[in-house]
């Protein structure tokens, strides 16, 4: 066999698999169809934005998404890691409507065609980190059904998840529960637990740790964000400090790689089930429509 052909044929099958989800139609309202639409849609985000992009080119850089509840300082977070304004943050809910999708100029050729460019608005910044995209998402639990859907597929795409929660709120159950299914997708995740006045670090961040190893996250990475109290604008550079410098290691070291690969491999089985699971789903439906005619 001819080694050399393996990729483009990879190529070809993924390609040929996005087509026949996007013709895809579910057309009775039957029991599960809606679950089966749900799931079409969360297929096409991770073949389109992680496996394609990584099998059409070798420097692709690692997607890192922070994600979470309603005024946890996502955008706060993001602007002081380049200690510049590239995502709105204010008071108002929800602030994050378009998702900031965050780069580094020697990064920008890789991301041209990519499919965020449809999603959120790009900053290209000399301040970004070679290497690693960081994208601002809408809320978990806004209202506007169209910022969720945006912050699903988000979390799709991630090679990272990064859950943004704060003192608190860290026990809210959509968040929760949206880790959790990140973890059963294979995504690997980690969590920034913001706002957390100096003398409540210790006793909250042991209850938090305590939570994360019940899901089963013993390695996911815990960042701890100390309450500035009242403020505007950007956080001091030593309150994201660790963060930043652990995203740095991530981006220079064989981390990086390791971290796309380990959630690339966690993705596989599950998404040859979902594939099998919605073809018997597609198979069901075109029957019913020929004992309809």
């Amino acid at each position: 066999m001819d080694t050399n052909s393996l990729p483009h044929r990879h190529i070809e099958l993924v390609q040929s698999t996005i087509a026949a989800l996007r013709n895809a139609e579910l057309p009775l309202v039957m029991p599960g169809a809606e679950e089966l639409n749900e799931t079409r849609k969360m297929l096409l985000t991770q073949l389109e934005a992680r496996i394609l992009p990584r099998l059409e080119a070798e420097d692709m850089p690692a997607l890192v998404v922070l994600g979470g509840s309603s005024g946890a300082g996502k955008s706060t977070i993001v602007n002081s890691l380049l200690q510049e304004e590239v995502s709105a943050a204010s008071i108002m809910r929800p602030t994050t409507r378009i998702p900031a999708v965050v780069l580094h100029p020697a990064d920008a050729a890789a991301l041209d065609k990519h499919m965020l460019k449809d999603l959120g608005t790009y900053c290209v910044s000399e301040a970004a980190i070679p290497g690693i995209v960081i994208v601002d998402a809408p809320d978990l639990d806004t209202i506007e059904q169209e910022n969720r859907e945006i912050s699903n597929r988000l979390l799709d795409a991630a090679d990272l998840w990064l859950f943004v929660t704060t003192a608190a709120r860290y026990g809210d159950a959509v968040a929760w529960n949206t880790l959790q299914l990140a973890r059963q997708r294979g995504i690997t995740c980690g969590v920034i637990l913001n706002r957390v006045r100096p003398e409540a670090i210790d006793t909250i961040s042991r209850d938090l740790r305590q939570r994360i190893n019940d899901l089963g996250m013993e390695d996911s990475p815990l960042f701890i964000i100390p309450d500035q109290g009242a403020m505007e604008g950007l956080l001091p550079a030593a309150a994201v400090a660790e963060l930043q410098n652990w995203l740095q290691v991530v981006a220079e070291s064989k981390m990086a790689d390791s971290l796309v690969q380990r959630t690339t491999a966690a993705t596989f089985p599950t998404l040859r089930a979902d594939l099998l699971r919605l073809a018997d789903g597609l198979e069901a439906q075109e029957h019913a429509l020929i004992d309809l005619r």
